[in-house]
């Protein structure tokens, strides 16, 4: 496999999913609950009056719906993440996990989510031995029966016992334990224990070389304060900026004076992150890319400068923990909702990250088109050149609406999504409309 990916096995209530989101945190990667895949079919079954002993019926509505885990756990667009632990499902899902069709879908479905996501820590009760037996490191959890029930209230001891047996016992993918796997008995364990030992076994293994991502694992605390040395640095590239680019900024949108915000620029260019100075005088917080950080007093400097850093050729969890961070601390974001570098005067596609975000902090998107950075400093020229740059800011986003649950649905992101992508469009017209103008 080329991505790292981390199986997590073991029983009910044994700790799998906080020790997953842990370690998660850690190496900069996703986790995936599979147990969450199975109960959201289960849970789709049961609103459909199926009957879960029905093997037919049941295989039929694994194959045709549309699965979404994310921050909700949807079934064709519907929420039913209230649902995945309710008494009915915790009663069905063991029938419906051991129809054979299903785990079939589902286990190609887990599989192609490994790929999409740039590798994972996967946990649930069969990933060491039959989803990804050959996963870069297997752990499998256990715990007495006591401590699984105490963290399992609303199932209790005797519930946590029949759904073990039950798996343990089904023909088809039975949980086991997998022979290359390291066993933990979490009973006495804190969360960081048994992360700590995971840890040490991955630094060990043939392939820790996967985790060899610079900047990985840094202490990062948004500090909104703009210390004298912030501001002397700042001095210094607004300068630079200005000299090299007069930038001029146009447009209706404004990075308000407090509260979480997020400017989204187009990228059209590598010095593309230095205009946000050029739209608020508070201090903004940017990725960057974890390469810089093999340097460590240049990776010391840019986290006093606001800087964080991005594992790009991943899905890097650690780095939009970061970002939460800043905007949960009420501070300006810097994120290109194009990802990586574009090139003309299309914005095809975008990434839902900037909605995301917004969506999990109540942050307000600013829109950012830049015309004149592709020709200061194109890809492939080793320094910049003078050429006036133009900056046009468009009307700022509100975050999506929640739901009476405090939810936000993934259709309203899909919206805002596309909002977004409209306002880059127009904003980046509107910026070449103006460097055309001051012509």
């Amino acid at each position: 496999m080329k991505h790292l990916v981390i199986a997590i096995d073991g029983l009910a209530g044994s700790g799998k999913s906080t020790t997953g989101q842990v370690l998660a945190r850690h190496l900069g990667l996703k986790t995936l609950d599979t147990g969450a895949t199975y109960r959201a079919i289960t849970a789709a079954v049961l609103n459909a009056d199926i009957d879960p002993h029905d093997e037919d019926a049941v295989a039929a509505l694994a194959a045709r719906v549309h699965l979404e885990v994310d921050n909700q756990v949807s079934v064709d667009g519907h929420d039913v993440s209230d649902q995945l632990r309710s008494e009915a499902v915790n009663h069905a899902v063991s029938v419906v996990a051991a129809n054979a069709r299903v785990r079939s879908i589902l286990v190609n479905w887990q599989r192609a989510w490994v790929e999409s996501h740039g590798g994972g820590i996967v946990e649930g009760r069969d990933i060491g031995t039959v989803v990804f037996p050959d996963a870069d490191l297997k752990l499998y959890l256990t715990a007495d029966l006591e401590a699984r029930g105490a963290r399992r209230p609303e199932e209790g001891e005797a519930s946590v016992e029949r759904r073990d047996h039950l798996d343990s016992n089904r023909q088809v993918s039975p949980l086991k334990q997998a022979d290359d796997a390291m066993v933990i008995d979490t009973t006495q364990r804190t969360v960081q224990e048994t992360v700590d030992e995971a840890l040490r076994a991955l630094a060990a293994s043939a392939k820790s070389e996967k985790i060899a991502a610079p900047g990985r694992g840094i202490h990062f605390e948004p500090d909104l304060h703009s210390s004298g040395f912030y501001r002397f640095c700042r001095a210094l590239v607004y300068s630079f900026m200005w000299v090299l680019f007069r930038p001029k900024v146009t447009g209706p949108g404004r990075v308000p004076l407090t509260g979480p915000a997020i400017i989204a620029p187009v990228h059209r260019s590598a010095v593309d992150f230095g205009f946000s100075i050029f739209l608020t005088k508070r201090k903004v917080f940017f990725m960057a890319k974890d390469q810089i950080w093999k340097y460590k007093l240049l990776g010391k400097l840019l986290i006093v400068l606001g800087a964080f850093p991005v594992h790009r050729e991943s899905a890097d969890r650690s780095a939009l923990d970061h970002a939460e961070s800043v905007l949960q601390a009420g501070g300006v974001l810097v994120m290109f909702p194009e990802g990586t570098r574009q090139f003309g005067p299309e914005v095809t596609s975008i990434m839902e990250g900037a909605t995301f975000l917004a969506a999990r902090t109540d942050a307000v998107v600013v829109p950012v088109g830049i015309d004149g950075s592709e020709t200061a400093w194109p890809k492939g020229q080793k320094l910049p050149r003078p050429h006036r740059v133009v900056l046009y800011a468009g009307e700022a986003l509100s975050p999506p609406e929640r739901t009476a649950k405090g939810r936000v649905s993934r259709s309203a992101l899909r919206v805002m999504t596309e909002s977004l992508r409209q306002s880059l469009q127009v904003s980046l017209e509107q910026a070449s409309a103006s460097a055309r103008a001051t012509k």
